[in-house]
């Protein structure tokens, strides 16, 4: 009986519908889940409790860390992978997997010294970043408020968009905007808001189908008015401000920013750069805002970006959060009637397995078959929660990442440019990235 209660509420318990940005770790199978004998339980509660093994040694990398004929000179000096503790092993994976995914540049940093910069081939020069311009787009909105130009994120942008002075779209902020939760109505994709000749004026005309602030929806549309605040705030496009405040400053120079046909410079994609523009900006944010002794962005402003919103964890403004782990643990507002949870309440599990394995643990017979029915008829018992949060990044399609861990010191960019329709696919936008990176420094 013991065993058909917790099969049937581990398969019901993953019958809930998983966040789809970013993807979490799926539900254990029901075959996993099938729970072991109490002696079994015993013995691996014992085994939990003995010394862990340590690690393999480290391995010095074999895999081809630079282009021959790349220059050092204008770029971070070069740094040795083993003398800096990562792991051989798991930067030739990275290097392999970016080589199979057709990748177009790589760029590794640890304690700001390059470690790797692969092109493949390729020749060295700016790639349009994709829906990376949104979280450089942030940087320019943070720097202005501590200028004082902007006069804070929760601004409403009727200030700078007079058309959204009226009803609920006066409730919209720039916060809102930089954390995907306007309210405002958007496409699935891109593809009407790219199909326009004056995509700002597009929209412009959005109107509200939720309620601004309460729920957490990728839109591009609404990414793209902070072409407009940026403009307004600063008095000249986002692309000369950039160019002024933070490019020059980090001898960025040969991007490219498009604007459509209206001549409005495009916010939710558009900026070229290269892969050591990137990297540059990287070093920025890990060294708090500081570049050879300026501060470009203060500590707050950049901590800013990474703090999660409201209406996601995942999420702080326009830069993706990467966590260690997702843990499962009780939701406090379950109640079942027969059934004291309390000594379930403080722990975090690593897996729905685990939880239920506690609790088949720790209740009896009646408890367990009440939790049984509870589950059944739709009852929420466990809560999945990101876990530890070890970095961020920017995230762009065909897999343009900037991300930046900064417990680990690391720096890692990927880019690729476009290739004909039927050599596209989803494989191709190296989905591994972020888990390969985060081995490169050994636990």
């Amino acid at each position: 009986m013991r065993a058909v209660w917790l099969l049937a509420a581990v398969a019901l318990g993953c019958a809930r519908p998983v966040p789809q940005c970013p993807p979490v770790p799926a539900c254990p199978s029901a075959a996993a889940s099938t729970p072991p004998a109490p002696a079994a339980v015993a013995s691996a509660s014992a085994a939990a409790t003995e010394p862990k093994p340590r690690p393999a040694p480290r391995e010095k990398p074999r895999a081809q860390l630079f282009d021959a004929g790349t220059a050092e000179a204008g770029f971070f000096p070069r740094g040795d992978a083993f003398e800096l503790g990562l792991d051989g092993k798991a930067l030739d994976q990275l290097l392999g997997e970016a080589e199979a995914t057709k990748s177009d540049a790589l760029i590794v940093l640890k304690d700001g010294k390059v470690i790797a910069e692969r092109y493949f081939g390729q020749k060295r020069g700016p790639i349009e970043t994709m829906s990376v311009t949104k979280s450089i787009t942030a940087l320019a909105v943070v720097m202005l408020v501590e200028s004082g130009k902007l006069a804070s994120l929760d601004q409403p942008i009727s200030k700078f968009i007079p058309e959204f002075g009226t009803g609920k779209r006066s409730q919209v902020t720039v916060r809102h905007l930089l954390t995907q939760s306007s309210g405002l109505a958007h496409g699935k994709d891109a593809k009407a808001l790219n199909a326009q000749k004056d995509r700002t004026a597009f929209s412009r005309r959005a109107s509200v189908v939720d309620e601004p602030g309460s729920v957490f929806s990728y839109n591009n549309e609404a990414t793209q008015l902070l072409s407009v605040v940026v403009e307004k705030a600063a008095g000249k496009p986002i692309d000369a401000y950039l160019d002024e405040a933070l490019f020059r400053p980090l001898g960025i120079r040969g991007w490219q920013w498009d604007r459509d046909r209206g001549n409005n410079v495009q916010t939710y994609y558009g900026l070229a750069l290269e892969a050591r523009h990137l990297a540059r900006i990287g070093q920025l944010l890990l060294d708090q805002g500081s570049f050879q002794g300026r501060q470009l962005i203060s500590k707050q402003g950049v901590a800013q970006l990474h703090a999660p919103s409201d209406k996601s964890p995942y999420y702080g403004l326009l830069w993706w959060i990467r966590y260690q782990r997702v843990v499962h643990e009780l939701d406090r507002a379950a109640k079942v009637e027969g059934v004291e949870l309390g000594p379930l309440s403080d722990k975090a599990f690593g897996s729905a397995e685990a939880f239920w394995l506690e609790a088949g643990a720790r209740l009896g017979p009646g408890e367990r078959d009440a939790l049984a029915r509870f589950v059944a008829g739709g009852g929420k018992l466990t809560r999945e929660r990101p876990d530890h949060p070890i970095g961020f990044y920017a995230d762009g399609s065909l897999g343009q990442r900037l991300a930046i861990f900064a417990e680990d010191q690391l720096v890692v960019v990927r880019q690729r440019r476009r290739r004909p329709a039927a050599e596209e696919n989803e494989s191709l936008s190296f989905p591994g990235l972020l888990k390969l990176a985060q081995a490169l420094v050994p636990r």
